[in-house]
């Protein structure tokens, strides 16, 4: 049987999910490099430098490689979870260094070079024995030919979550589910074991440890159902009330970072685009629900 084939994501869209895509290497003397902002030529001696600068100063360039980056990962693992094949990564600038440091390492004086050993071994050295066998061929199918040849009713994959039991419609329709149904088990399970510590505090008292897993908080004040939540925005944050309904708001819950790209303000996931944003599960509102029953 043949070597697998490995499937490779495309050049540019492997570059644009990558950090390096911004910056440039550029070799010095002595065998070290400098670090340059791709955009602003911005020069830092350590890589970690150019990324916190690219986090200040480019964050829509940032913020869009990284919604990239995610998107590329999470449908990696759901398809590793489910053992279908998926594109991997290919980068071209690492491969380079690679190949360099190899070719460097290689480099040996024309006297280490020596002839391999080439093991021959004679016909009169192997023994053989002949034993009568019955010879049955079995042609060797591939799936493709499977699916031809048996019904379409012995064909059949399972569209079953293994984590909630939902039943999806399509294969496509599961992997995109299965990333977003695991990160919000975690916070199930990270919700249950923070409540099951508060016995001991009153009923209207709420940990603040589970406050806090709502995303960007402005005070630390406390509140036993959204409403008193808002009426305490309106009354002492109102420029963020007023900048958290703006009527040119793309869409609700949402605010733009970028041309193409939005940004979920209850759990501050960013998407490519508004299909995307209604697609998916918004922890940020599962975790009020959970507090206010």
């Amino acid at each position: 049987m043949g070597k697998k084939s490995v499937r490779y994501l495309d050049q540019k869209l492997t570059e644009d999910s990558t950090l390096s895509s911004m910056m440039v290497i550029i070799p010095l003397q002595d065998g070290e490099v400098r670090f340059d902002c791709n955009m602003c030529r911005r020069r830092y001696k350590h890589h970690p430098s150019l990324f916190r600068h690219f986090r200040s100063a480019h964050k829509e360039q940032y913020a869009k490689c990284l919604s990239l980056r995610n998107r590329i990962q999470s449908e990696r693992a759901a398809a590793k979870l489910m053992g279908v094949a998926y594109p991997r990564r290919k980068n071209r600038k690492r491969n380079i260094r690679i190949l360099q440091d190899n070719k460097e390492n290689s480099l040996l004086p024309d006297d280490a070079h020596t002839t391999p050993q080439i093991i021959s071994l004679e016909e009169s050295s192997v023994e053989t024995t002949h034993v009568q066998a019955t010879t049955i061929q079995v042609p060797i199918l591939d799936n493709n030919c499977m699916k031809q040849i048996l019904p379409s009713s012995m064909v059949f994959m399972d569209l079953t979550c293994k984590i909630c039991g939902q039943q999806l419609e399509s294969e496509h329709a599961l992997i995109q589910h299965i990333p977003e149904c695991q990160e919000k088990q975690f916070i199930l399970n990270d919700l249950e074991r923070l409540l099951m510590n508060t016995n001991d505090l009153g009923g209207n008292e709420i940990p603040s440890a589970t406050m806090n897993l709502i995303p960007r908080p402005i005070c630390k004040f406390n509140f036993d159902d959204e409403n008193a939540l808002n009426e305490h925005v309106q009354d002492q944050h109102l420029d963020h009330w007023i900048s958290m309904n703006m009527t040119n708001q793309i869409v609700t819950n949402a605010l733009p970072i970028a041309q193409n790209n939005i940004i979920c303000t209850q759990c501050t996931k960013t998407f490519e685009n508004q299909l995307m944003f209604n697609q998916h599960i918004c922890l940020g509102s599962i975790v009020l629900q959970l507090i206010n029953p």
